[in-house]
């Protein structure tokens, strides 16, 4: 009698999927296949997704184990609650749909939890720009800085904060996810629903460390307009945050100016950045264009 899977890799759909090239990667783990299940959570109501799981030809050549969940419409927090509620495993890996894990992706996080039995220690893989993305400035400020994910993987050397969570490309046992409470479901979009869950498991001891192997190549083209959008959105949600934890906020200093302010700031550093060709000064107007889209989201 075949063992059900103990490691369920968990993918919310949302707008930048590249599902094919996901499936192709987890088709190539040096994890024996029948080892780790894949769960497909599709909040979006995509038919292109669905269409390419019944006539994928990866999976009719491999022996990887799918499964297709479709949620009700909604937030990321509501999809990865879905996976987690339906994973088979004990081992829970969260991956973003526009990431391509590396051959030795599962095995790494799961031999990272063999090796830290205790179940408030969670992993966090890095998740790198391909050369070709990073060859624009745009991207690179983005990663470098640590302005995507809130952490910079490019630093050196490599680590995360033990306080640290996100779910692009982590990985967590499934008693300890449910021992937090899992996602809350009150953000409606991709912003803080992570960042919050870490701010209750850190209570019940969580730490996190880096899964250096379980590497993820970021295989999403950002542009300025994709950015200031989420940054929009992340200032809309902002309040449920704050409603449901006190005091002081990093992001106070963006929203004590209304958002012209910052716009004006913004041309100021472009113009900056034309007269004296500077990389300070274009990076100083990237970030007054990303406190100007938190800043209106927040106050609209």
């Amino acid at each position: 009698m075949n063992q059900p899977p103990n490691i369920s890799v968990i993918v919310n759909i949302t707008d930048h999927p590249v599902i094919e090239d996901l499936l192709a990667g987890l088709a190539r783990q040096t994890m024996p296949l029948d080892s780790f299940e894949l769960l497909i959570v599709d909040a979006e109501h995509s038919a292109n997704v669905e269409n390419i799981l019944q006539s994928g030809g990866v999976l009719h050549d491999s022996r990887l184990q799918v499964r297709f969940l479709k949620a009700p419409k909604g937030g990321r927090a509501s999809a990865n609650n879905l996976g987690a509620k339906e994973a088979l495993g004990n081992l829970l890996i969260f991956l973003a749909d526009d990431m391509l894990p590396n051959a030795g992706f599962v095995e790494a996080h799961s031999s990272f939890h063999r090796d830290n039995p205790a179940a408030e220690i969670v992993g966090i893989g890095r998740v790198l720009f391909p050369e070709k993305l990073r060859a624009a400035h745009f991207p690179r400020w983005l990663e470098d800085s640590g302005t995507l994910f809130g952490h910079s993987f490019t630093a050196k050397p490599p680590h995360v904060p033990e306080n640290y969570f996100f779910v692009g490309n982590s990985s967590i046992k499934k008693s300890f996810f449910y021992q937090a409470g899992g996602f809350d479901e009150e953000f409606p979009s991709d912003a803080w629903d992570d960042c919050e869950f870490a701010l209750r498991a850190i209570h019940q001891g969580m730490c996190a460390k880096l899964v250096l192997e379980g590497t993820a190549i970021h295989e999403h083209t950002i542009t300025l307009s994709d950015r200031y959008h989420k940054m929009y959105c992340a200032g809309k949600t902002a309040p449920i945050l704050e409603r449901k934890y006190s005091g002081p906020r990093a992001w106070e200093p963006v929203i004590s100016y209304p958002w012209w302010r910052h716009r004006w700031a913004a041309i100021k550093a472009a113009c900056n950045s034309l007269v004296k060709n500077r990389n300070q000064n274009i990076e100083a107007y990237y970030c007054h264009r990303m406190n100007e889209a938190f800043s209106r989201g927040y106050r609209g």
